[in-house]
Parts: C-alpha cells; structure tokens; sequence
C-alpha cells in the first residue's frame, strides 16, 4: 500500500511525500522478504526513478544498480522486467550527458528485446526514441532522424495518427528535418 501511495503521490509531483512513502514500502519489505526478493527490486526502481526526476543522478544509479542485480539473479538478463532496468540505466546516463554509456545499455536493451519481441512489437517505439535522443543530443540527426522514423513506423501500426505518442515522434523528426533544412 505504500509503494502504491508512493506512486500516486509522484505522479502528482509531490517528490519528497513519494520518497517517504517509496522508503517505508521498502523497510517494510526488508522485513518480509529476503534482501534479494523481486518485489524489493521494485521498490529500487521506483526510488531510483524519483531521485532521477529530481536531478539527483547518482542516487538513481546506486538503486538502479541494486533493483538491477536482483532481477539479473531471480529472472535473468534477457527479461523484460530486467531489461527495464536497464533502460532506466541508459536513461539517467542520457540525463548525466554520458551518452557512451547511455547507448551502451540502451543497445543491451535492444538486444533483449529482439529474443523476446517481434520486431514489429510496440515496445520497440520507446527504445528507439531513446536511441534517437542520443543521437539528436550528439547532433548526429541522420542517425536520430533513422531511430525516430523506425519508432514511428511502428506506433502507426498500434496508433492512430493523431495519437499522442505518434504526435510526440512526429515532432521529432519535423523538428530535425527543419535543422537538417537550415543546414542546406
């Protein structure tokens, strides 16, 4: 019940009420279950994805590593779940600016996926959104231009045109192609 406040009390941004509720779930959990139980895992993730929003990076990776290491032991690398970690992972090294690292486990991802998803899955759209970002952050916009146009490809299939994640991609690659055009 308090992960589940946690998340309501986040999702309204009130941070500091979430983390609160985030860390009692997670005491509480310490106390049930064995330190390398999956549902404490959870409570990693969702601590290391509030200290993301907040600007604190390094907190985010000490959980993300640790919610990383107990899904890697109880479901095994090419999981799903475990692969959102490791998304999250890439993810906060794109905030950092490390987009070495941040592609690193953002490809780790794509291979994942590729042994568990068809490659026409819709879960592929918001990896290859990360990958454009990097590439968009690296001002490489051929190759973002690329990832952004297979995510969009393949939100079509699933979404109408005027769909919200189809309107965010569009944008992306409208906002490239205007720089590309600039640069003529």
């Amino acid at each position: 019940t308090y992960e589940l406040v946690g998340g309501i009390y986040d999702n309204k941004g009130d941070k500091e009420e979430a983390l609160k509720h985030y860390n009692r779930s997670l005491e509480i959990k310490m106390k049930i279950f064995e330190h390398d139980h999956i549902s404490i895992s959870n409570s990693y993730n969702n601590i290391a994805m509030l200290h993301d929003s907040k600007g604190d990076y390094k907190q985010a990776l000490d959980y993300l590593f640790k919610a990383l290491s107990i899904r890697e032991k109880e479901l095994g690398s090419d999981n799903d779940r475990t692969l959102i970690v490791y998304n999250n992972i890439g993810m906060v090294y794109y905030s950092m600016g490390k987009y070495k690292d941040a592609m690193e486990y953002l490809q780790r991802v794509l291979s994942g996926y590729k042994k568990i998803f068809t490659e026409s899955h819709q879960i592929y759209a918001g990896i290859y959104v990360n990958i454009g970002d990097i590439y968009f952050a690296q001002e490489d916009y051929s190759k973002s231009l690329e990832y952004y146009q297979l995510s969009q490809e393949i939100l079509l299939k699933y979404y109408p045109e005027d769909h919200r994640k189809v309107i965010a991609v569009k944008e992306k690659i409208n906002e490239i192609n205007s720089i590309i055009n600039s640069n003529k």
